[in-house]
């Protein structure tokens, strides 16, 4: 349905009000459709992505931000990346939940200061 304003109707401030209106609308729906994407993915999912060079990188969800999901890469290197971009990868391995006896050389245990 089309429908049609004659906007030589309107002064300058009525323009402007609805012109303010209108963007206020289109940010609404802007950040509803991201939402919805952001929606989509959960934390320690398995991801792929093409980076802005054409590599295809493959990696696991840390954190999910307002505009961009952090994806960490097997090789620790960490993207930020939009997620209209992502796609969900299906993993058959299946993951083993670590036990608190287990080191990793890459965490520091704190102790409390005496």
């Amino acid at each position: 349905m089309k429908t049609q304003i004659d906007l030589h109707k309107f002064t300058e401030e009525e323009l402007i009000i609805l012109n303010h209106e209108i963007v206020e609308r289109l940010r609404s729906l802007q950040q509803r459709r991201l939402n919805n994407k952001l929606a989509a993915f959960h934390l320690g999912e398995r991801v792929s992505f093409l980076t802005p060079d054409g590599r295809n990188q493959e990696g696991h969800i840390s954190r999910i931000n307002k505009k961009t999901i952090s994806v960490v890469m097997e090789n620790g290197n960490c993207w930020n990346v939009p997620p209209a971009v992502l796609k969900k990868v299906s993993s058959n391995k299946k993951t083993v939940p670590r036990k608190a006896t287990d080191r990793d050389d890459n965490v520091v245990t704190l102790r409390p200061s005496s």
